[in-house]
């Protein structure tokens, strides 16, 4: 790349899985910490929907 060398950029940050972890890590950048700005997040999910643990498994007697 033709750029400055110590120019400022994204810091690229990759989460596996959309689980509980993932979703509060995507939360606390957006809300809390509101760093969108600065971090360039990226989540990858093996499953076809949010959830995790809780999408795979069945607990009896948890809601569904």
């Amino acid at each position: 790349l033709e750029q400055p060398l110590f120019k400022a950029r994204k810091l690229r940050l990759v989460c596996i899985g959309a689980g509980f972890s993932g979703l509060i890590l995507a939360h606390k950048i957006k809300h809390e910490w509101k760093m969108e700005d600065v971090i360039d997040l990226q989540i990858y999910e093996k499953n076809p929907d949010l959830g995790g643990t809780w999408y795979e498994n069945r607990y009896p007697g948890a809601a569904w």
